[in-house]
């Protein structure tokens, strides 16, 4: 049985542009002299590192934990440029779905469910031979790992919470011609959220599932300046 929650993708797309626009209004060092907008539109590869530990009734379970499959999806990026070197980023995505199957002393238990999430981050970035063809740049920021809603498998009533966490990130940009190029990009993210539902194969004992996700996130596509 898929629980669905009330979430408006759009809505939420507008939320955090709008949360975006209002922090970069509110930079005092922005002019018009230095912006400079891009948008990054590739696909992109989730793939957990994941740290999971599983409790019933309270009780933590020695050995039994859980795997987390990856996921493909596409992602998008606007950015605001305040400098030629500084800028600020917003990086959205379509939410994928990933599988969670028991592990070691919870193998037996097979598929324990399945959620879908939609992580969006706000990262600064310093970008090297502003002006280049080839442009490196790093950055740091802040993600929100939110749950859209998840599937029943193993584990009835199955909910995850949504959560902040942080990030760092490297890349590069490669200019095609003064407007377009090509990027490629790896986030690593630091996460930590927590699960519960019921077992109805132990007579619908409690569950909960303490989980490090921390996933790296590979992607790559075009980059258009405007």
């Amino acid at each position: 049985m898929r629980t669905t929650r009330c979430f408006n993708p759009a809505a939420a797309v507008r939320a955090a542009l709008a949360a975006s626009v209002l922090l970069l209004a509110a930079t005092p060092w922005a002019s018009a002299q230095t912006a400079d907008w891009r948008l990054r539109v590739g696909v992109g590869r989730v793939d957990f590192r994941e740290d999971v530990s599983l409790a019933v009734a309270g009780n933590t379970v020695p050995g039994a934990s859980a795997t987390l499959s990856d996921a493909n999806t596409l992602l998008a990026e606007i950015g605001y440029r305040f400098t030629p070197a500084w800028s600020l980023g917003l990086t959205l995505g379509v939410p994928p779905i990933t599988d969670v199957d028991g592990s070691g002393a919870a193998a037996p238990f097979g598929r324990l469910g399945d959620v879908r999430y939609g992580p969006i981050a706000l990262t600064g970035q310093y970008q090297f031979n502003a002006g280049g063809t080839v442009r490196p740049y790093v950055g740091a920021g802040t993600v929100y790992f939110m749950v859209v809603d998840e599937s029943d498998g193993a584990i009835a009533g199955l909910e995850a919470k949504s959560r902040f966490g942080s990030l760092l990130h490297v890349g590069a940009d490669i200019a095609l011609t003064p407007t377009l190029g090509a990027y490629i990009d790896v986030k690593k993210l630091f996460v930590k959220t927590r699960a519960t539902g019921t077992l109805p194969a132990l007579g619908g004992a409690p569950v909960e599932a303490r989980v490090r996700l921390d996933p790296v996130v590979f992607s790559a596509g075009l980059s258009f300046d405007f």
